[in-house]
């Protein structure tokens, strides 16, 4: 369900944001993985249109310890895994604002 965030009055809401990827030639562990999101659809963000960017590195680097140089997403639960953006986002402006 839904909330209103009373520090930035948008309207919040935790939702699970993973995605699965495979190719024929690759372990699946060697893939490099990025998210980029757009928040609002509105081609606004600061990396380029997008809002937030995490990213990038492998699941074997990540399973070494190692970190994504870019981990912009105040938002998500782990903003240092690019394989699972999951978080509290705002999902819609209140009616106040």
């Amino acid at each position: 369900m839904a909330t209103i965030d009373p520090a930035t009055g948008l309207c919040v809401n935790h939702i699970t944001l993973t995605a699965t990827a495979y190719d024929s030639c690759s372990p699946e562990d060697w893939l490099k993985w990025e998210y980029k999101i757009d928040a609002f659809n509105d081609g606004k963000g600061v990396h380029a249109g997008y809002d937030f960017r995490v990213g990038s590195l492998t699941k074997k680097e990540f399973a070494a310890g190692d970190t994504a140089l870019v981990n912009h997403n105040d938002y998500a639960d782990d903003n240092k895994n690019p394989f699972d953006a999951s978080g509290t986002y705002p999902v819609a402006r209140s009616n106040g604002s």
